[in-house]
């Protein structure tokens, strides 16, 4: 879900959770900010709730968490994994790329999709085509020519994160010794200490 709004008509048709893709996604990505977001949603919703978009280390699992989800949704973290089924020149530029380097794609169901502006050119649309929407059509055949729509690669913010080849069991177990830690260090309170209480106005 994109909005509070989409939230809404998918539990009006049955839905027992809700997965809220929030600004940061890659793909068909949000517009809206996490917090305020899982604020909103969680006023009419309590049931099970995943959040994706720029979550790509333990400690925004954990901070996820701790803003009122259940879950977190990871996608970009696991794209460049020596298993998926990308292109080698894809992967290489998840592996050279940050969230500076990403554009967003303006499309006609208001959605947008964060893309690597090097790629754009490659696959023949100038960076002000990929955030007009009346230039881009892809309308017929989607499989064919430059710039069919797999030839243009995204990437969520937290693509800044991956930086070599890896296998998905380290993509995997990286995160979680990252979000135990994150655990440990949060019981532990404040790095900087307490505050001291203030008296008589001071």
């Amino acid at each position: 879900m994109i909005s509070p709004k989409f939230a809404r008509k998918t539990l009006d048709k049955g839905a027992d959770g809700l997965v809220l893709v929030r600004s940061g996604a890659g793909g068909h990505t949000g517009e809206y900010a996490m917090l305020p977001f899982i604020d909103e949603v969680r006023r009419f919703f309590e049931g099970p709730l995943i959040v994706g978009g720029g979550i790509g280390s333990g400690r925004a699992i954990r901070a996820v968490e701790n803003l009122g989800a259940d879950f977190a949704y990871l996608g970009t973290r696991f794209l460049a994994g020596r298993e998926t089924m990308i292109s080698q020149e894809y992967r290489e530029m998840v592996w050279t790329s940050a969230m500076e380097g990403l554009i967003a794609l303006a499309r006609h169901h208001r959605c947008i999709g964060k893309l690597d502006a090097r790629q754009c050119r490659g696959c023949g649309y100038s960076i002000e085509d990929m955030k007009d929407a009346a230039k881009l059509d892809f309308s017929g055949d989607m499989g064919a020519g430059s710039k069919a729509w797999k030839h243009v690669w995204s990437a969520g913010q937290g693509v800044g994160g991956i930086t070599k080849p890896e296998a998905v069991a380290d993509v995997v177990a990286t995160p979680v010794a990252e979000y135990h830690q994150a655990v440990t260090d949060q019981s532990q309170g404040s790095r900087f200490g307490t505050v001291p209480s203030q008296k008589d106005g001071a």
